[in-house]
């Protein structure tokens, strides 16, 4: 079965939905530039780290910092090289922490010497002091990183690192432990290329994993290798992940690993999506799925959430982009793309514990509509919601959608673009605390003298199960009658410009300008039925009536 649905968002900015289940705890902004990749991590004390880490992963112009606050939004500490003066320039790439919440921090670094990155580790105390730095740089002449950090629950520091090798007279992949003085422990050189670049994950289960573009390996604790398990689809595909995305892709339940990955085809094409499964012994399954068959074109396909319910179903959140027709209606191209005029949106499709598809929902991006791009997910009640970066003609705006398990459906809503903090508000990253609150990273942009200004907000949420209860709102549409047999006439103190009527699969049966007031739209050509009606502006409205005989 597939249900398209459509963004149906809050009428008005800072209110929300009256069966919603989020409100506002509390909003801060920084004086941090919002550029590179702004991510929020949680210490085992409560407290936040606020990062502006680097977009280029150890590469870049080392620029990056990092704020602590408090669970109450009370800035604490702040790092950036430029604090301590030591002549370099630090590049942030992962961040993690130990159980009595001291922050480590990998990357690399760019002393005013060097000219190639060198690798660095950071420890801080919960207070910011800067106990000690390292690096485990082999050779000037080459750029050298640590890019993960691993940290079990009895402490132990583990970290991957390119490095120079001097057998493989290259920079390859090492496995490093270090006690919490910084003392290496043991340092093993990837020598056969069987770690790769990889995310470095702990389970809890007595090992290690690491997941890159086409394996997952297990490993012991001393770094020797356990399994190995490589994503072989067969000689139709080449897997990966976009842009680095691997933690965001990777799932582990019950002694089992599983992965939604990218499908890259032999002529660069990427139609279908991959699941995999991995068990405790490094057996395989792979499962592939295709999205949205009425698409000619439809050329690339990307996973970038994975999440999974109580009940072992799968969520993937993704993107797709079609590079020619969309499907027609009475042999006419609706507006989702004509013959040369190429299109994307969002996906997100439901697999059961079966590894059967169930529902799939689509967020076609329109021509004239405003648009959301996934930037996080978690689960409300067991429902999946789905943060987005809300972008319109006039600007950016932070969306939530709750969806229905059963359908796809949307339960609740909250967009949120103007508040006492920021005139707009563009996510970036969110965490879920251990005490279940809500944490929203991202880009707050306010104008200033020589034009906007944008510096990362963070803001924290409350999930309550029983709702929050709204205050009476003056509806900004009225629809009616409903059901309606010829005419339907929409009443509107809202500036919406279109008006769609889509029928259940998704169809586009009448497309028609609006006039601020009242409009009329002839609905005669309809079959008996539910329709939804979408009005679109600055922001979207979502309708359902009834088209009687």
């Amino acid at each position: 079965m597939r249900i398209v649905f459509f963004i149906a968002l809050s009428l008005l900015a800072n209110t929300f939905d009256s069966d919603a289940q989020i409100s506002d705890s509390w909003k801060v902004g920084s004086d941090m530039a919002s550029i590179d990749r702004d991510r929020i991590f949680e210490a085992p004390n409560g407290n936040l780290i606020l990062a502006r880490m680097d977009y280029y992963y150890g590469n870049g112009i080392g620029i990056d910092e990092i704020r602590c606050y408090s669970p109450e939004g009370v800035s604490l500490w702040s790092y950036s090289d430029s604090d301590f003066l030591d002549n370099s320039a630090s590049n942030f790439i992962d961040i993690d922490f130990d159980s009595e919440s001291n922050v480590y921090v990998v990357g690399s670094n760019f002393p005013q010497s060097a000219s190639y990155q060198k690798s660095e580790v950071i420890k801080f105390s919960p207070l910011g002091e800067e106990l000690w730095r390292i690096d485990f740089t082999q050779q000037i002449d080459w750029a050298e990183e640590v890019f993960e950090i691993e940290i079990t629950s009895d402490d132990r520091i583990f970290l991957l690192a390119t490095l120079f090798n001097a057998s493989a007279s290259t920079i390859i992949t090492h496995f490093v432990e270090i006690d919490d003085a910084g003392q290496t422990l043991n340092m093993i050189p990837d020598l056969n290329w069987e770690l790769g670049y990889a995310q470095l994950f702990d389970f809890g289960d007595g090992f290690l994993y690491t997941v890159d573009q086409q394996r997952a390996t297990k490993l012991n604790l001393d770094g020797s290798i356990v399994w190995q398990a490589d994503f072989d689809f067969g000689a139709n595909y080449i897997t990966t992940f976009e842009d680095e995305r691997i933690e965001y892709l990777v799932e582990y339940r019950d002694g089992f690993l599983y992965a939604a990955v990218i499908l890259n085809e032999p002529d660069f094409t990427f139609e279908d999506f991959g699941l995999v499964k991995v068990d405790a012994s490094g057996q395989i399954e792979t499962h592939v799925y295709g999205i949205l068959p009425e698409y000619q074109e439809l050329w690339g396909v990307n996973p970038l959430f994975l999440e999974m319910d109580s009940g072992g179903n799968f969520y993937i959140v993704g993107d797709y982009s079609n590079g020619n027709a969309g499907p027609t209606v009475d042999d006419i191209l609706d507006e989702r793309g004509g013959p040369g005029e190429p299109f994307s949106g969002i996906f997100i499709q439901k697999i059961d514990a079966g590894f059967n598809q169930l529902w799939l929902s689509e967020y076609p991006f329109f021509p004239t509509d405003p648009y959301g791009f996934p930037t996080g997910t978690f689960f409300a009640d067991d429902k999946l919601a789905i943060i987005f970066q809300y972008t319109t003609a006039g600007g950016f705006g932070q969306m939530i959608e709750c969806l229905s398990e059963s359908i796809g459906s949307v339960i609740w809503s909250d967009l949120e673009s103007s508040n006492e903090v920021n005139e707009q508000s563009e996510p970036h990253a969110s965490i879920i605390s251990s005490a279940g609150a809500l944490y929203i990273c991202g880009k707050g942009i306010n104008s200033g003298q020589k034009g906007e200004v944008s510096r990362i907000y963070l803001y924290k949420y409350e999930l309550s199960p029983a709702g929050i209860e709204a205050g009476p709102m003056q509806p900004e549409v009225v629809v009616y009658p409903n059901p309606a047999i010829e005419y339907v006439s929409i009443n509107q103190n809202h500036d919406y410009q279109y008006v769609d009527v889509i029928d259940q699969t998704g169809r586009i049966l009448l497309h028609e300008r609006m006039n601020f007031g009242l409009n009329r739209l002839n609905i005669q050509s309809l079959a008996e039925g539910v329709y939804t009606m979408k009005l679109t502006g600055n922001d979207v409205q979502v309708i359902h009536f009834v088209k009687a005989k």
